[in-house]
């Protein structure tokens, strides 16, 4: 398996790399306790959570019919995105799209918050900072999945001089900066152990020598 290394820093005989995950199709976003859901319309991409929120191209027909969904959410779902979503050559790209919340034709899914889940986060009584507060945590889910979406998954590892692994961390999603440090932590720690052991043993050899020169003198 060929390895990606986006940064890496030395540190000591060791080496904290932080790399693309080679597993970063199994790290989706949205399978985490998220507070939005998604619905996605998309003929090209399953966007939406789950087989129940992907609808294809016939929910298009239905979508512009009397079947709206922004009518059948209207008393469930205070918060309530429009999102688009196209192709890239790094693959699906999803982003919000404010600017076209009365052109639905624009619209590839929303992302929705019911009131339960909104009670679930807050308590029995919402406010309106707590809605601002949770519209804000959509938008990261958002940029988030899109991140994971485009490519955009790493992970770093701690690897020695003859380039074994010796540590490693996977799932770091649209981010290097955190993942280099947990590195460069990590490989800090092993150098430490690894000289602590170094001075046990140079104790451990001192003292049996002086216990040996003691029975000489003895003698």
């Amino acid at each position: 398996m060929s390895i990606c290394v986006i940064a890496d820093e030395t540190v000591g005989n060791l080496t904290a790399r932080v790399i693309i995950d080679p597993f970063g199709s199994d790290c989706s976003p949205r399978e985490w306790d998220n507070v939005s859901t998604l619905v996605s319309w998309s003929r090209d991409y399953n966007l939406g959570d789950g087989e129940e929120n992907n609808h294809g191209s016939y929910f298009t027909d239905d979508f512009y019919g009397t079947a709206d969904l922004r009518s059948r959410l209207a008393d469930n779902a205070p918060i309530f995105l429009p999102f688009h979503s196209y192709d890239t050559p790094a693959g699906a790209k999803i982003e919000l799209c404010p600017e076209h919340a009365d052109e639905p034709h624009r619209w590839t899914g929303v992302a929705y918050v019911s009131w339960e889940k909104l009670h679930a986060e807050y308590g029995e009584k919402v406010t309106a900072e707590n809605i601002a507060n949770a519209v804000e945590i959509v938008k990261h889910e958002i940029a988030t999945y899109n991140s994971y979406l485009q490519g955009d998954v790493y992970a770093w590892d701690v690897v020695d001089a003859d380039g074994e692994i010796l540590e490693s961390c996977h799932g770091y999603i649209g981010e290097t900066d955190y993942p280099l440090s947990e590195a460069i932590d990590t490989a800090k720690y092993i150098n430490a152990q690894r000289a602590q052991r170094e001075r046990e043993k140079a104790e451990r050899r001192a003292n049996h020598l002086a216990a040996h020169l003691a029975v000489l003198v003895e003698a």
